[in-house]
């Protein structure tokens, strides 16, 4: 340190240059006034957070693209603001970002750490519930420095107002270091705070309920080895969120995330809930039968369809799981049992159904 040797020194701060800075070096390099160029440089502004460098080096990449090109009919430079903003932020602005990450205060690292867990995007209710809880009540104004340091960009739909704009991170690979800060061990504990954080406010979220349902679950489940040592009645209560978010993504199609669910929420059920939460478990159970069935993963179907076979003792109670469960023994190519099976129910019902050698004359 030369200051420690009383040499006398001059700091410089090497920031990146404003906007309207880079405006001008890009009406002066373009030879077009500067309020022809405002869009654009507005656009390379926020994709290099005004380092000369990053602005010389993406421009002449465009014009190498031919998305800034000269029209000679035009007698001028001309570009798509569209699709110039369109385009990814470029390798060595990522470096500057996540390096400068390390240097962020820690709130607005935080900040960026609870976003990261969301994936790409984190949405305005999302963080209105989160900031409900005394452990997170910052982190609206901590994302607001996050978008001002270009880690996170806004963004808006036509319904929502500038309060209520979701964030998304401006590349994945900022998304990737930010989530990279917590600890591999740190993980589990992170995604449960954050779920349970999000559980104890959504009663207030009436509206928004089913909306931030598969949030919500999604961020409990990967927390789910802590909740396990939950008292029985957190745990119910958590095993019948996964049996709804299961029965929605049913409803779209969506079999594997609701495999997922439906497989989370039977590991959260204590024992004896067949005694007393048989409703629940015909549920899961039920549920995740059908998904597994659609998904070709007939041994957990058939394991799942057996179970409510299995602890519910009236056949008129079974007959539903009683087709599926011979759809997929039919499945497995395995017609015999699935015709003695169908011969068995109906007799239970007061059928008279014929033996197999009357069925083969027939």
């Amino acid at each position: 340190n030369l200051e420690s040797y009383r040499i006398g020194t001059t700091k410089l701060d090497l920031d990146g240059m404003e906007e309207q800075d880079v405006n001008m070096m890009i009406s002066d390099a373009l030879a077009v006034f500067p309020r022809n160029c405002r869009a654009l440089s507005s656009a390379l502004f926020q994709k290099t957070r005004g380092n000369p460098l990053f602005v010389i080096e993406l421009l002449e990449s465009l014009v190498k693209r031919k998305i800034i090109q000269y029209s000679l009919r035009k007698r001028r430079w001309v570009w798509d603001d569209a699709e110039v903003s369109g385009e990814e932020i470029a390798e060595n602005v990522l470096h500057l970002l996540t390096t400068k990450m390390t240097a962020l205060p820690p709130g607005t690292l935080e900040a960026l750490k609870v976003a990261s867990c969301f994936g790409s995007q984190i949405s305005h209710l999302t963080v209105e519930l989160l900031c409900k809880s005394p452990c997170y009540e910052g982190l609206k104004v901590a994302l607001d420095e996050a978008i001002q340091e270009g880690f996170l960009e806004r963004v808006r739909s036509s319904e929502q107002t500038f309060d209520m704009t979701s964030a998304k991170f401006r590349h994945d690979k900022i998304r990737e270091a930010a989530y990279g800060r917590i600890g591999a061990n740190e993980r589990v504990r992170y995604h449960h705070d954050i779920g349970m954080a999000l559980y104890s406010n959504i009663p207030g979220f009436d509206a928004d309920a089913n909306v931030m349902l598969f949030t919500t679950v999604g961020q409990l489940n990967r927390g789910i080895s802590l909740i396990l040592e939950y008292p029985s009645e957190m745990r119910i209560s958590i095993a019948e969120m996964n049996c709804k978010a299961g029965m929605k993504a049913i409803e779209c199609s969506n079999f594997e995330s609701a495999y997922k669910y439906l497989k989370a929420g039977i590991m959260l059920l204590p024992d004896g809930s067949w005694n007393y939460h048989q409703t629940l478990c015909v549920e899961l159970y039920s549920l995740l039968s059908r998904a597994a069935y659609a998904l070709g993963i007939l041994d957990d179907a058939f394991q799942a369809s057996k179970m409510i076979i299995e602890n519910i003792k009236m056949i008129e109670d079974k007959l539903d799981i009683y087709t599926l469960y011979i759809k997929i023994l039919f499945a497995q190519d395995d017609a015999v049992k699935a015709f003695n099976t169908c011969r068995w129910v109906l007799r239970r019902l007061g059928e008279n159904v014929p033996p197999p050698e009357v069925v083969e004359d027939i």
